[in-house]
């Protein structure tokens, strides 16, 4: 069996989740730090895995990135254990966050061929 592949993966959406996003700007689902932990959870749940995410600071309902809240696990991508290994990170990576207040957009995909539970 050869190891799992990049193009092996299809990109999830997380506003098609039912995860319900903490806000959306410009149609772009965001997440305050504990819904991105129900998000996480969900994921690790329906094995989607997490490629990373973007954090943001709303300011006069614009969104404005912070370069400190930016976390990428597509190194992972070959792993076997990718959807566990990525919730784990995530959830260590938010856990170290300063700024509470960021909002979080993530990078989610999931194994072509697995199907997702509601």
């Amino acid at each position: 069996m050869r190891p799992p592949q990049a193009d092996d993966w299809s990109s999830v959406e997380a506003e098609h989740l039912p995860v319900a996003p903490t806000l959306t700007v410009s149609g772009c689902a965001l997440f305050g730090l504990y819904d991105a932990l129900r998000l996480i959870d969900y994921c690790e749940r329906n094995d989607i895995g997490i490629l990373g995410f973007d954090g943001f600071v709303i300011e006069g309902g614009k969104r404005r990135p912070d370069l400190g809240s930016i976390a990428d696990f597509s190194t992972l991508l070959s792993d076997k254990a990718f959807v566990k290994e990525s919730a784990q990170l995530g959830r260590c990576v938010i856990g170290m966050l300063e700024n509470k207040d960021i909002v979080l957009e993530f990078v989610l995909a999931r194994h072509d061929g697995d199907v997702a539970g509601a």
